[in-house]
């Protein structure tokens, strides 16, 4: 099978995913699997099976990206899935439906890497744009990896290295 993502959560389980693969995850006692596909008919599903990132935040939600599937936070207590999709017409959505990288940090975020830009989700829930405006180059920033410093975020890109500041300012 493909398995283009790979997270080991605060509970030893491994969870991971991959081009058609949907969401899979191995119990801590590594026994067996639980498998999660996107269900046509079924809203509250994985939102597609091309996982391509997982993270866990401050509070242990696992997070899932993927193409076009957007953004989409496991609710353990029911196994069912909400969804958070870019909407032109909202500013506060995510840039791209395209999620390429998640990483949780220390302080409570969500840092979402995309073929557009980098998002990061907010301990109140909210969406806020990282400005890319000042980094050299052209085209897509396809954020794919994230590393936590001990003075922010260090974002690999298509761009190179980006450290992006507590302003959300990528440079």
């Amino acid at each position: 099978a493909d398995v283009t993502a790979l997270f080991v959560d605060r509970d030893n389980r491994i969870w991971c995913g991959g081009e058609d693969a949907g969401l899979n995850v191995l119990d801590a006692q590594r026994r067996g699997f639980r498998h999660f596909h996107n269900g046509e008919h079924d809203a509250r599903s994985l939102a597609g099976n091309d996982v391509w990132a997982i993270a866990q935040d401050a509070d242990g939600a696992i997070w899932t990206g993927g193409y076009a599937m957007g953004l989409d936070r496991f609710d353990e207590s029911t196994s069912t899935f909400v969804h958070f999709r870019h909407a032109d017409s909202d500013a506060g959505s995510l840039v791209s439906d395209n999620v390429l990288a998640l990483r949780g940090d220390a302080k409570g975020n969500l840092w979402i890497g995309t073929d557009a830009g980098i998002d990061v989700r907010g301990a109140d829930g909210r969406f806020r744009h990282v400005d890319v405006s000042t980094v050299p180059g052209t085209g897509a920033i396809n954020a794919a990896v994230f590393l936590e410093s001990a003075d922010g975020i260090l974002a690999g890109t298509r761009r190179g290295v980006l450290h992006v500041d507590a302003d959300l300012t990528a440079r």
